[in-house]
């Protein structure tokens, strides 16, 4: 991939894309978004899932994300609980479908949307236009969510309490 420059017009990164070998052209409109990639050498450094998942958990006790999470686990008929902070158990994975579930919110319950934003589907199955149909309703999903703030928002049931928790491990075991 190398750096085009074109006169008024924004950076374009050119090269080929790599699994059809095909031209591709990525629109750098910000000049530090250039100075970056020259920066790099057009190489950006990636951080590793470990390394990721750090910093999520980092940014979760920065934001005040200290509620208590109850990991039930069971056994047989015994089950274990483990209770952390919530920014313990963020992970990239958790984020990923924190997102899809706020784009059924934001798209008054459309599965389909869902699917497709994890990449649970393939183009066999909704066509090869899939971007140019669900494209905008996607965009639609996620302005609602952004742009509609917290009042539009479903209310959301108290989390459940370690007693609760327990009745349900006893009623699931039989115990």
């Amino acid at each position: 991939m190398k750096l085009l420059h074109g006169q008024g017009q924004p950076f374009v990164v050119a090269g080929q894309a790599a699994e059809a070998s095909l031209p591709a052209e990525i629109a750098l409109c910000h000049p530090a978004a250039a100075a970056i990639w020259q920066r790099y050498g057009g190489r950006l450094p990636l951080p590793s899932q470990q390394e990721r998942n750090r910093r999520l958990k980092s940014l979760g006790r920065v934001a005040g994300l200290t509620r208590e999470f109850v990991e039930v686990a069971f056994a047989g008929k015994a089950h274990t609980e483990d209770v952390r902070p919530l920014y313990e158990v963020l992970t990239t994975h958790t984020a990923r479908h924190t997102g899809a579930a706020l784009l059924v919110l934001g798209s008054e319950g459309d599965q389909t949307l869902k699917e497709i934003a994890l990449g649970h589907v393939s183009a066999s199955v909704y066509g090869y236009d899939t971007l140019e149909r669900y494209g905008p309703l996607l965009l639609q999903a996620w302005e609602q969510v952004l742009l509609a703030g917290p009042a539009a928002a479903p209310a959301v049931p108290p989390p459940l309490r370690r007693a609760s928790l327990r009745r349900a491990a006893r009623v699931a075991t039989g115990g």
